[in-house]
């Protein structure tokens, strides 16, 4: 299954509800893309991951380069809803605090309206 995207906006947020597989090809190529655009007209986005199904490594790569290329430019970036099985592969690897996954929508929004909400940096070593 292939990765479909739709937008919405809540406040002063842009929400990507991703549905389907973030897998390598032209679906990361897609998603990369349009976050891209949008962190150009927007200081904050969030990747509802729902509908998620399946996310290879290309998949979880892409998600960190994201989220650290937007902190790099002072936008932020943070996911809600993962189900069970991609939140446990995301915890696995140690991603769920550095990704600023959040278990609701509304947390992540609040996190992502927050002014002076700390950004974790990924540590390496």
């Amino acid at each position: 299954m292939s990765l479909t995207i739709r937008t919405q906006r809540l406040q002063d947020v842009r929400v990507l509800c991703l549905a389907g597989s973030i897998s390598y090809g032209r679906d990361i190529e897609a998603l990369t893309g349009l976050i891209t655009e949008l962190l150009q007209e927007h200081a904050a986005v969030l990747l509802d991951l729902e509908e998620v199904t399946t996310i290879d490594t290309a998949g979880v790569g892409a998600l960190v380069v994201l989220y650290r290329w937007a902190q790099a430019g002072q936008a932020r970036v943070a996911f809600c809803c993962p189900p069970t099985r991609i939140s446990e592969l995301l915890q696995g690897l140690d991603l769920r605090e550095i990704l600023q996954i959040h278990q609701t929508r509304e947390e992540a929004i609040e996190f992502l309206l927050a002014s002076e909400a700390p950004a974790p940096s990924l540590s390496i070593g």
